[in-house]
């Protein structure tokens, strides 16, 4: 006989709630925060190679930093600022935590400018192409 294992939506965060051979539910809980890892890195270390390419980023296309979003938009989050460029299409930019700061020696802004969303999953292939075409510019 075959088990089955079905997992289903969890009702709540970090929680699945999973049924065996349709017999009673039980709930697996998990932990994810900044040391969750995938066995090779932690997203505390993903997130702190993405602060240091995107100052990259910044560094050689003329980025700007801001501690205050554009006007007429929610404060900025505690403990950030926010990081951009501008490119043909429009503004790339990055909420960073303030220890770096510093480091981003970049133009300072009263404000950030205006950024209009896209959906999430375009963002990436749209910042690889537009950050590229700011080498042509």
């Amino acid at each position: 006989m075959q088990a089955q294992l079905i997992f289903r939506i969890a009702t709540e965060p970090n929680s699945v709630p999973v049924t065996l051979n349709g017999a009673s539910t039980f709930t697996f809980t998990f932990k994810v925060d900044g040391d969750t890892s995938d066995g090779y890195h932690t997203f505390n270390e993903l997130y702190e190679h993405r602060h240091a390419l995107f100052l990259v980023v910044c560094k050689t296309y003329k980025g700007w930093k801001s501690k205050k979003h554009a006007a007429n938009k929610p404060p900025m989050y505690d403990g950030f600022f926010i990081a951009g460029v501008e490119t043909p299409s429009g503004v790339v930019s990055y909420h960073l935590p303030l220890e770096w700061w510093d480091r981003y020696e970049c133009e300072e802004r009263e404000e950030a400018p205006r950024i209009f969303l896209r959906p999430h999953l375009h963002v990436n292939l749209l910042q690889a192409r537009e950050i590229r075409s700011l080498d042509s510019a």
